[in-house]
Order: C-alpha cells, then sequence, then structure tokens
C-alpha cells in the first residue's frame, strides 16, 4: 500500500516544503477538509420543590420501573450511587447518580424485582435537595465503571453506557443534559450503536470514534472497521462522518487493522486519523512559516517544548535513524538529537 508523505524541513537556506516521497508502507498521507462544530448555549431550567419523605420516595409513590415523577433524596441518591457523573449544558449544572435497581429497594420501603445488571438513572440539578428518575438501563452485565463514558463537547456533557450483546460485543447508548431533564442521544436515528470497544473515543469536542472487530460481529469478511460520528449540537446529536474498514480484501489490511486497533486500546489519546481540515489562503501562510495547518508547533522549536505542551503523544520511535514522536489525528514530529530541534513535520493518513 502506497503512502504519501509531506515533509517540512530546515536548511541552510531557510525554512521550506523539500520533498515529496512515495514508498510502500501501511499508511498513506491525504489532506482533507472538515469544519468543527458549534454549541448552542441553554440557560438553566429551576425544578419546583417536591416533599421527601422519610429519605425515599417523595409523593405519590409509584414503581421506579419505567415512571417519572420519582424522586429520592440526594443524600440517598449519594450513598447508594455506584458512579456519579458531572453534567452540564451551558450555564445549567447537575449531577447523575446511578444506582443498582436491587438498592432501590432499601432507598423507597418498597419491594422491587430486582434484574442482574440493571441501573436506574437519577438526576439532581445543582442546589436540590433531591435527585429525579429520569431512565433505566438493563443488561450491564460488565464491571459499570468499565461501561461507562464521559465526554465533553463544549458546553455539553455527554456521557455513555455499554451493555454487552455478546461476551466481546457492545450496544453503547448515550444521554446528555439539555438543562432540564437527560435527553437519549441519536446517531443517525439510532439510539444504540454496536462497538467492540465499551466506550468512545472523543475527539476534539466535534467527534466520536469507535470500531469494530470483525470477531466480535461473526462479519464474513474478517478485518476491523472504525467509524467516527460528528456532533450536531443543535439537534444534540451525531450524524455519520466517516467509516474505513481494514480487512484481507487488500494487502497488509489485516496487519494495519489489528496494529490500529492496538494503539487505540493502549494510548487514551490515539485516534484513526479522518477527514478532519480544510485548507485555506491562511494555511498556505502558515506553511510558508513552517507550520502545518492550524498546529502551535514550527520548525526549529525545542522538542521540549512541544512536549511540555502536549503530553497526549501516542508513540515514541525511529525511523530511518531520526527519532521522532507521534500525536494523534496522524501528525509525527522528527526532531535533531543534537541540537533537540524539531526538524521534520509530517501529516499522514492511514488508507
Amino acid at each position: 500500500m502506497d503512502t504519501i508523505i509531506i515533509v517540512f524541513t530546515i536548511s541552510l537556506l531557510g525554512i521550506g516544503l523539500v520533498a515529496i516521497r512515495r514508498f510502500a508502507v501501511k499508511v498513506g498521507l491525504v489532506l482533507v477538509a472538515g469544519i468543527l462544530a458549534g454549541c448552542s448555549e441553554k440557560a438553566p431550567i429551576s425544578q419546583p420543590e417536591s416533599e421527601i419523605v422519610d429519605e425515599g420516595v417523595s409523593e405519590p409513590e409509584v414503581d421506579v420501573n419505567g415512571e417519572d415523577g420519582v424522586f429520592i433524596s440526594l443524600k440517598a441518591a449519594k450513598e447508594h450511587a455506584i458512579a456519579t457523573i458531572r453534567v452540564r449544558s451551558g450555564e445549567a449544572v447537575g449531577d447523575v447518580y446511578i444506582i443498582s435497581t436491587e438498592s432501590l429497594s432499601s432507598i423507597t420501603g418498597k419491594e422491587q424485582a430486582p434484574k442482574e445488571g440493571s441501573y436506574a438513572l437519577f438526576l439532581a440539578e445543582d442546589g436540590a435537595k433531591e435527585a429525579e428518575f429520569q431512565v433505566q438501563v438493563d443488561g450491564l452485565l460488565i464491571d459499570p465503571e468499565e461501561a461507562l463514558g464521559t465526554y465533553t463537547f463544549g458546553e455539553y456533557t455527554i456521557f455513555s453506557l455499554a451493555r454487552q450483546e455478546t461476551t466481546k460485543l457492545n450496544l453503547i447508548t448515550a444521554w446528555a443534559y439539555d438543562g432540564e431533564k437527560l435527553k437519549e442521544i441519536q446517531f443517525d436515528g439510532k439510539v444504540e450503536v454496536q462497538a467492540s470497544h465499551p466506550t468512545f473515543r472523543a475527539i476534539e469536542d466535534s467527534y466520536l470514534q469507535m470500531y469494530l472487530d470483525s470477531e466480535d460481529t461473526m462479519d464474513a469478511v474478517p478485518g476491523w472497521t472504525f467509524t467516527t460520528w460528528k456532533w450536531h449540537p443543535e439537534k444534540m446529536s451525531f450524524a455519520f462522518h466517516f467509516e474505513r474498514s481494514y480487512t484481507d480484501q487488500e494487502e497488509f489490511g489485516l496487519a494495519s487493522g489489528e496494529y490500529l486497533a492496538g494503539k487505540w486500546h493502549e494510548y487514551q489519546h490515539f485516534y484513526l486519523a479522518f477527514p478532519q481540515y480544510t485548507f485555506t489562503d491562511q494555511s498556505t501562510a502558515l506553511l510558508s512559516e513552517g507550520m502545518f495547518i492550524n498546529q502551535n508547533v514550527q520548525l526549529g522549536q525545542p522538542i521540549d517544548k512541544l512536549l511540555q505542551e502536549r503530553n497526549d503523544w501516542v508513540g515514541h520511535d525511529y525511523y530511518e535513524g531520526g527519532p521522532y514522536y507521534e500525536f494523534p489525528g496522524g501528525y509525527t514530529y522528527f526532531y535533531n538529537e543534537g541540537t533537540q530541534d524539531v526538524s521534520f513535520i509530517v501529516y499522514r493518513k492511514w488508507h
């Protein structure tokens, strides 16, 4: 598989674009387009006070399974929660408490029919003395802490929970706080997506990425598929943005997929590069100054300064005798071991 690499370097005559070369490896370069999504504000909405009864359910008492209007005291929510999520929507802030349905009987004083892996989500706005039931999630048969993912998208907090469809395949559902209640997030109209890993990878407050291993889905074609979703805050939903599969139908396909999935697990900041950037006249000006796109890194800059500003590197190695640090999104910075200054900037995309 071919790779095109654009390399920026320092010469005695100054900074400039000096080489484009092609060689056979498992990666490739593309210069691609994308626009980051903005976020809308939503003013906080106050909730009416509700009477609290014996640290349990407020009147009227109803069964918690699927019913609205169920409240528990904040004290009970904190004591029984197996996880607490701080959520935000503009200036509105609150806490989500994940409570096992097996604990609800002791909280409410009423018999509940416990289900293995069943949890209730309660929401308490800042300043509230009680938490209100939002939704019940069943089938969380793995450790809830492993099933839980939290992500910040501008002024919104999004969190996800994964339930196992098989021993390796997860069905992920996500929610966001809209300033009043929890809203279930849709992915192109669907409220669940399949993924081999129980959480997403958040990218630059605008994208979520996941992957599927064909062994988990029993797909007839072995390989890995990486899918990237773009956040649309005005709709509070995600839309399909990009997908790339690595299969045995292409040279080095399986090896590339296995390598990328391994890095996805090893480094929490790693993600598969995808169409994300737009080239403009300003981009050309940056290139002439030895900088690449919108990255605040310049040729001749000490590598230590780069590492102080960014601790999210996902690889440190040598290529043809030159040391480099690799960063998320396909950026690689080579540096001179003698001067310890950045000497090459490489942007590449796996394809």
